[in-house]
């Protein structure tokens, strides 16, 4: 029933948050983030496969991730960064800041955090997770773009992507008169 699975899935949001709070992201080892170490106890794992009632994120490329250790490759993260501990400090720091901003209400500055310019669905999630009263639980550009044209509301950016708000939806657009 509907009911049963929002109950699953605040149960599944609340476990991610007792597993990583936000306070131990400053200091989060890259092998509690990564996929690829053989652990069903990392923040990707969880996003990708432990959260199911939340919204699918899984399929695909592990790219999504940012930052991933493949099997044959090693460790696979954007070309930028010289090496893993690089791409994780710059990763792990944008999560932090979008945290930060989340709680301060600056939505729109997570625009500008540069590694996020390719893990739209693990940064959409993870956002949704730590704040479900700003984010909705929509993990695809695509159809986020959708649901915004539907509702009427401007694409602005990508701010408008990061955070379907549930207060700027319910403001009606105004039209050019």
């Amino acid at each position: 029933s509907l009911i049963e699975d929002l109950r699953k899935a605040e149960e599944e949001r609340k476990q991610v948050i007792e597993r990583f709070p936000l306070e131990v992201w400053p200091g989060m080892l890259l092998e509690h983030y990564a996929l690829g170490l053989g652990s069903k106890d990392t923040f990707s794992w969880w996003m990708e496969w432990g959260t199911d009632h939340l919204g699918s994120i899984s399929g695909g490329s592990a790219e999504k991730h940012l930052i991933y250790k493949h099997k044959a490759k090693g460790w696979v993260f954007d070309s930028v960064y010289q090496n893993e501990q690089a791409a994780w400090e710059a990763i792990r720091g944008a999560f932090v800041n979008a945290f930060q901003l989340a709680q301060n209400g600056q939505f729109d500055e997570i625009d500008v955090l540069e590694p996020f310019k390719r893990g739209y669905a693990i940064v959409v999630k993870a956002m949704y997770v730590y704040f479900p009263e700003q984010f909705l639980p929509i993990y695809s550009a695509v159809h986020t773009a959708h649901f915004l044209q539907v509702l009427n509301h401007p694409l602005v950016g990508r701010s408008s992507e990061w955070r379907l708000s549930l207060i700027h939806i319910s403001e009606p657009t105004r039209q050019a008169e």
